[in-house]
């Protein structure tokens, strides 16, 4: 047995021992991903300096979530639920890498990048927690786990190189918006 699956079958052992302990994993596996729009809508809404931070952390959280899609379409891993007997298993049959995991390692990464530290690390720690719920539940191995948050690095990484045409996007953005409100005042 290789480590990834040994690593997976140590986590997994903390399933199953007390419905309360399940049901708290269970939420971290599933539920934190819903904060990522509720926080990018927020961010966008403020303008400004929160508008241009938000179309970069949204672009480089669609990114990783792009590029785990693009890995995955290389490489299949069963999903540990079709294997072995898990807390939950009803996700995808194909496990590598895991897509929740981009997106919350991405997003985390890019709220740190853009210096949202406090919100980057209350973000990076969901993620490192996620990442474990869902392999104790069943969803993914570790390694899965571990290739997404490359990607999300990477996403963060790679959108970074392309700052600029974020800046002017957001600028555009908050123009037209003014437009808009001005004309809809003349209107009313």
């Amino acid at each position: 047995m290789n480590f990834n699956y040994l690593l997976a079958e140590i986590l997994r052992e903390l399933a199953m021992i007390h419905q309360v302990l399940d049901i708290t994993i269970i939420f971290f596996a599933t539920a934190p991903i819903f904060l990522v729009p509720v926080i990018l809508t927020v961010l966008y809404l403020k303008r400004g300096s929160f508008r241009e931070d938000s179309l970069f952390i949204f672009t480089a959280t669609a990114l990783s979530l792009g590029l785990s899609y693009l890995v995955s379409l290389g490489y299949y891993q069963e999903a540990p639920f079709m294997i072995y007997e898990t807390l939950m298993g009803s996700g995808t049959k194909d496990s590598f890498p895991s897509q929740h995991a981009a997106t919350m390692f991405g997003f985390a990464a890019s709220l740190i990048y853009r210096k949202r530290t406090q919100l980057g690390h209350i973000f990076l720690g969901l993620a490192i927690l996620n990442g474990l719920a869902r392999v104790i539940v069943g969803e993914h191995f570790p390694l899965d786990i571990a290739v997404s948050a490359f990607l999300g690095l990477a996403a963060v990484q790679l959108v970074s190189s392309v700052e600029i045409y974020i800046q002017r996007l957001s600028r555009w953005s908050e123009n037209m918006e003014d437009k808009v409100s001005l004309k809809l005042r003349d209107i009313v």
